[in-house]
C-alpha cells in the first residue's frame, strides 16, 4: 500500500491547526484543557474528486464534531470531512 492518501467523492483531509497550551499571557494550560477550546480549523491537505470549490491549501473552518481523525504520520490531529461540512475559507496563515 502507497502512502498517498486518497479521499473519495466530496470528502476531504484537513490538518487541525496545532493545540497551543500556553496563552499570549504566559499562562499555561494542559493539553485536556486546550484541546476543549481548540476552534475547528485547519489546512486543508488533499481533496476528493467530487470537491468543487475548496483546494488543496485552503485554510478553513467547519462543523465541530465533523468527519472522522485519520493517523497519517505526521505528528497533527487529521480530519476527514465531507465539503458540506466546511462553514467558511479563512484567509491564509500568512493573513491572519
Amino acid at each position: 500500500m502507497g502512502s498517498e492518501f486518497r479521499p473519495m467523492g466530496d470528502k476531504m483531509i484537513v490538518m487541525k491547526d496545532e493545540i497551543v497550551t500556553k496563552m499570549k499571557g504566559g499562562i499555561v494550560i494542559s493539553d485536556d484543557e486546550a484541546r476543549k477550546h481548540r476552534k475547528p480549523r485547519g489546512l486543508v491537505t488533499h481533496v476528493g474528486p467530487g470537491v468543487e470549490c475548496v483546494k488543496v491549501n485552503d485554510y478553513v473552518m467547519f462543523h465541530e464534531y465533523a468527519g472522522s481523525g485519520i493517523d497519517m504520520n505526521n505528528q497533527r490531529d487529521n480530519v476527514v470531512i465531507e465539503e458540506k461540512d466546511v462553514l467558511v475559507i479563512l484567509p491564509t496563515s500568512e493573513e491572519r
